[in-house]
């Protein structure tokens, strides 16, 4: 009997029908497999701190908004530019302190993620294997499930390709290589949509997660 999960016998999406499904980016199933949930919860609290300079930013500037009312009500129009002045002054000075330090806590952040699973994938090959799987636990049952990943490591995913099929609650799983997935990532597609799961996924939607661009945090580099 032929192994289903052989790619000889699998059935290429076309582009054009590929452009048309929806993708789901997984961001739980690869913070799952690759970070400790005390690594995760390390990160994700980066993002808390900023919440909060940023509600820190915009009290004083209520405040600010509020002495400058008051003033005005009062009449006191010398006190009130003197006020304003040095107001505005204190607030852009913060301002400032704030963005210089949030893009440092944003690139700590995604550098320790980087380091985190960079680290993971060394000292365990089989983490593309444990990747897979939970992936395609968002993935059960549908009728057919396709599994892209780097032809590096799909040798490793075929050894295993019983185990993934349980996970995906089919026998109807084929694995497929495809250079355009990232080293230790997968690409699932069924008839209902494609989820992705790789590193550069996992870092965007964490940058997400502290509001802000991925291409922002790396801009220092790209103008240097």
């Amino acid at each position: 009997m032929s192994d289903p999960a052989a790619p000889t016998h699998a059935r290429v999406v076309p582009p054009e029908e590929a452009a048309s499904l929806p993708v789901q980016r997984a961001f739980g199933a690869l913070s799952g497999s690759l970070l400790t949930p005390d690594e995760a919860r390390q990160l994700l609290a980066v993002g808390d701190l900023l919440k909060e300079a940023r509600a820190v930013v915009q009290e004083a500037r209520d405040q600010a908004e509020a002495i400058r009312q008051q003033a005005q009500a009062e009449g006191y129009e010398a006190g009130l530019n003197d006020a304003t002045e040095a107001l505005l002054l204190a607030r852009a000075e913060y301002d400032a302190l704030l963005k210089r330090s949030e893009g440092d806590l944003v690139s700590l952040a995604m550098e320790l993620a980087r380091s985190l699973i960079g680290h993971s994938l060394e000292l365990d090959p089989k983490v593309v294997v444990k990747l897979t799987a939970q992936t395609l636990k968002l993935a059960r049952n549908h009728r057919r499930i396709e599994v892209r990943v780097h032809p590096e490591d799909a040798p490793l995913l075929h050894r295993h390709a019983d185990a993934l099929r349980e996970s995906a609650g089919t026998p109807t799983l084929f694995i497929l290589e495809d250079p355009q997935v990232p080293r230790h990532g997968c690409r699932i597609e069924t008839e209902a949509g494609i989820i992705e799961a790789d590193l550069e996924t996992q870092l965007d939607l964490l940058a997400q997660h502290l509001g802000v661009e991925r291409w922002a945090v790396r801009g220092a580099t790209r103008d240097g």
